[in-house]
């Protein structure tokens, strides 16, 4: 407790939000009621529950295959089986958006129904995102995110909806770049109020590029992540309310304020 009690204070002292949070690791082959059990019984209905069921994307002949339904819908089988009292990490957006990043293939995250390809896509009040945790990166590198792509990886994380979870490591240790980037976005979604279930439009998703707009509370972020240069008709306006407000390697964020929260 008094170590969650100085996680609490270093991140007040940040000016982020913070709520407490119980994380239920490594969750294979632990039957879902017992998560209901637990978390009815230990008092935490109230807090954000957090499972960790690391399920298997398909791999096909030796790449990641487009579809990934069948992984996304054992992590929803798996909430439901909680009746609800969990959120899940969400292993499949991870898996897709690091592919897309690497290999420079951001038709990925795109489904065939045109929503975000992981669990976002299907049920983003359940779902939290994650570039990496202490298994799939740190010192275990079990699974990592392409280091020279995280700042893609948070860009896409903390413009999109879900509930984003940042990597102790990459704000605290990897240096006063990233840390900064983290920062700049963490704004912006503050500033446009984006949620869990904020509404996303996938403007574009090819390979070399991907556009999305999400709108929240008070304004709407648009994000381009990809080499190439010329966004054309996609590209926002400063006559339309559009303002540039952060870049980094590859991405591009833009801000438009809701009107009625410019007046106030």
């Amino acid at each position: 407790m008094m170590q969650i009690k100085a996680c609490k204070t270093q991140l007040h002292a940040l000016s982020y939000c913070v709520c407490v949070c119980v994380v239920l690791l490594h969750l294979q082959g632990f039957a879902a009621k017992y998560i209901k059990e637990y978390v009815d019984g230990s008092g935490c209905t109230d807090d954000l529950n957090v499972g960790e069921l690391w399920v298997d994307l398909d791999w096909g002949s030796g790449d990641l295959e487009y579809n990934q339904n069948a992984a996304r819908q054992r992590i929803c089988d798996w909430i439901d089986a909680t009746e609800q009292r969990s959120a899940a990490f969400d292993f499949v957006t991870k898996g897709i958006l690091q592919e897309a990043v690497k290999r420079c293939e951001y038709w990925r995250l795109k489904d065939n129904k045109g929503k975000a390809p992981g669990l976002i896509g299907w049920w983003p009040r359940q779902s939290v995102t994650f570039v990496d945790n202490h298994d799939t990166g740190s010192s275990q590198k079990h699974w990592p995110f392409p280091g020279d792509k995280i700042g893609q990886g948070y860009a896409y994380l903390l413009t999109h909806p879900g509930t984003p979870c940042l990597f102790w490591e990459h704000f605290f240790d990897w240096g006063k770049g990233v840390e900064s980037e983290i920062k700049a976005l963490i704004k912006v979604r503050q500033d446009a109020g984006l949620v869990a279930k904020s509404k996303l439009e996938i403007l574009c998703a090819e390979g070399d590029m991907y556009v999305s707009r999400t709108t929240g509370k008070h304004g709407s972020v648009m994000l381009k992540m990809g080499p190439r240069y010329d966004m054309g008709r996609l590209c926002p306006k400063s006559e339309d309310g559009w303002q540039k407000v952060t870049k980094g390697k590859d991405y591009c964020v833009w801000l438009k304020m809701h009107e009625a929260t410019e007046s106030n």
